[in-house]
C-alpha cells in the first residue's frame, strides 16, 4: 500500500501498570495507533504487534480497531472535517454522572446514526456488527466485544473522545484498563477532574510543549490569559520561522 509507513512487529503492550509513572512501550503503542488512525483505511487487516487493524467510521468518530492475544485497543481520529471542527467549537457544558463535560465532544458519541461495521478477530473469523439508526456510543460498544483489557486512545480530538468514552463505559465494562490522550483539548471542569480521581481509572494525558490545543477550552479567567499568553507564544515563533526561512532563501 503506498504512502503505509512501516512499524516495528515487536512493540507490545504491557497490561501489568507501575503504581507511578507510566511504562515508555505502552506510550509508544498507543502514539503508533494514535498515528495509524489517521490513514486507517491504510491498514485494514494489517498486522501489527501480533494483532489485526480494522478501522470504523460513524461519521464525526473514527479510528480504528486493534486485538490481538492480550488486549483490544479503540483508538479515535482526530479533526478531519469541518463537522469535526463544527463540534470542537460548541464549548458548552453538559451536566453528566461523570461531571460537566465538553457538549460538542459529548454530542459527537451521543447523537450520530452509523451503518454496518465489518472486522476480523485474530482467529481469522469475520464478524459484522450492525447498528444501523442508532446512538454512537452502543456502536463503539459494539467494538467492545471481548473480555480482555480495553485501551481506549487517540490523538488531540480523538484524546478527548477516548477518555470521554471510557468514563462512560467504565461502569458497565470492568474491564475498560487504561487511557492514552495525546495533545487532548480539555473536557470538563473539577468535577470531571473528580470522578477520575474517585474512578482510578488510569489517564495518560500526554502534552508536548506549549501544545495551544490542551489550553483550550478555558474554564476560569486565569486560564483564557495563560491560553492566550500559549497562542501569542506559538505564533512568535511561527512567524520567526518564516522570517529565517525567508533570509535563508535569499542568502542562496
Amino acid at each position: 500500500m503506498d504512502g503505509m509507513e512501516p512499524y516495528n512487529n515487536n512493540i507490545t503492550f504491557s497490561i501489568d501498570l507501575p503504581k507511578k509513572g507510566v511504562l515508555n512501550g505502552n506510550l509508544l503503542f498507543a502514539a503508533i495507533l494514535s498515528k495509524m488512525a489517521y490513514n486507517r483505511n491504510d491498514y485494514v487487516n494489517v498486522t501489527f504487534s501480533d494483532g489485526i487493524i480494522t478501522p470504523f467510521d460513524f461519521e464525526t468518530v473514527k479510528g480504528i480497531r486493534f486485538e490481538n492475544s492480550d488486549v483490544v485497543a479503540i483508538i479515535f481520529t482526530g479533526s478531519q472535517t469541518w463537522k469535526d471542527w463544527k463540534s470542537n467549537l460548541d464549548i458548552r457544558k453538559v451536566k453528566t454522572h461523570v461531571g460537566d463535560v465538553h457538549s460538542g465532544f459529548l454530542n459527537s458519541i451521543a447523537s450520530i446514526e452509523c451503518n454496518t461495521v465489518p472486522f476480523t478477530r485474530p482467529s481469522g473469523e469475520n464478524v459484522e456488527l450492525t447498528s444501523i439508526k442508532i446512538t454512537v456510543l452502543p456502536c463503539i460498544e459494539s467494538l467492545v466485544t471481548s473480555n480482555k483489557p480495553i485501551v481506549f486512545g487517540g490523538h488531540s480530538r480523538g484524546g478527548a473522545q477516548a477518555q470521554l468514552v471510557a468514563a462512560l463505559l467504565h461502569e458497565k465494562y470492568k474491564n475498560v484498563h487504561s487511557v492514552y490522550a495525546f495533545g487532548s483539548p480539555k473536557l470538563g471542569g473539577p468535577e470531571w477532574a473528580s470522578w477520575w480521581k474517585q474512578a482510578k481509572l488510569p489517564l495518560y494525558n500526554i502534552r508536548y510543549g506549549n501544545d495551544i490545543v490542551t489550553e483550550f477550552p478555558p474554564s476560569s479567567f486565569r486560564e483564557a490569559i495563560w491560553a492566550f499568553y500559549c497562542l501569542l507564544i506559538s505564533a512568535c515563533r511561527l512567524v520567526t520561522r518564516k522570517i529565517f526561512a525567508r533570509f535563508k532563501r535569499q542568502a542562496k
